[in-house]
């Protein structure tokens, strides 16, 4: 929804500006809320394995494909 995609603008901006803990944290907010956008996924996913934590990465990179079961 619309929350969905103003947090995920946010935390992209975060992102952008090199707050990547916080952009990080605000972007799992955004997928709690129900933020599937493939390009956003894929930042996000980037920015976890730069910082570590690919598991993360691939637990986002898994929300891409259950779009495809619906």
């Amino acid at each position: 929804g619309r929350a969905a995609e103003a947090t995920a603008d946010a935390a992209m901006q975060l992102l952008d500006t090199g707050r990547i803990p916080d952009g990080i944290r605000l972007f799992q907010r955004a997928i709690d809320l129900g933020y599937r956008k493939p390009s956003g996924l894929i930042l996000l996913a980037r920015r976890l394995t730069e910082n570590s934590r690919s598991e993360n990465a691939l637990e986002v990179l898994d929300l891409l494909s259950d779009d495809d079961e619906d």
